[in-house]
């Protein structure tokens, strides 16, 4: 992989095959009005979505999912306003568009996550509903996460420690560097 697929979806010019299946894909999503970006973390996380507009007339799909964690918020956009990322490109073509962050690869949970997609593939009446077994309680309550502020890591950045996800950090802590240029909560 010569850049990172989920970040090169804006206007630029093709440079990469990343880039290229980014494009030829985009005519699909724009066509869409569900777009649900399936991802995995790096380290042990519970799952969560990232939903860059919530208010979508789609969004009673959201609790099928079984997630408690959003982060929405103006802070998901990028600084230049342009959509380079999947769900933000999905959003701004109209479409209810999330990242669905599924936690660590190898926690063993893709059935109960293979199952929350179907349940809300069937809320949606894409899949007819089946009554073999009842499915476990969804949540009800959901903890959302206001982004503020998204930081781009350039080819220069390096964090300062090995942090965990959505791990507590007090204001004016300085998370890592841009080259020599601090980046400071």
């Amino acid at each position: 992989m010569e850049e990172d697929g989920n970040m090169v979806w804006g206007n630029g010019p093709i440079t990469s095959p990343d880039k290229a299946r980014v494009e030829a894909i985009k005519p699909i999503i724009a066509g869409s009005d569900v777009m649900i970006d399936l991802h995995s973390t790096l380290k042990e996380s519970k799952p969560f979505l990232v939903v860059p507009e919530l208010q979508h007339r789609l969004a009673t799909v959201i609790p099928k999912l079984g997630v408690q964690r959003i982060i929405t918020g103006p802070g998901l956009k990028h600084p230049s306003g342009e959509a380079i990322e999947s769900d933000l490109y999905g959003a701004s073509k109209g479409a209810l568009a999330m990242t669905f962050e599924t936690g660590w690869e190898h926690d063993g949970k893709i059935e109960e996550i293979m199952q929350s997609i179907l349940d809300a593939l069937t809320h949606l009446g894409i899949f007819k509903k089946k009554t073999e077994k009842i499915p476990p309680a969804k949540p009800q309550n959901f903890n959302l996460v206001n982004a503020y502020k998204q930081i781009f890591a350039g080819k220069n950045f390096k964090f300062i420690k090995e942090w965990q996800n959505f791990e507590f950090v007090q204001a004016g802590t300085i998370i890592g560097y841009e080259g020599e240029t601090p980046i400071i909560v």
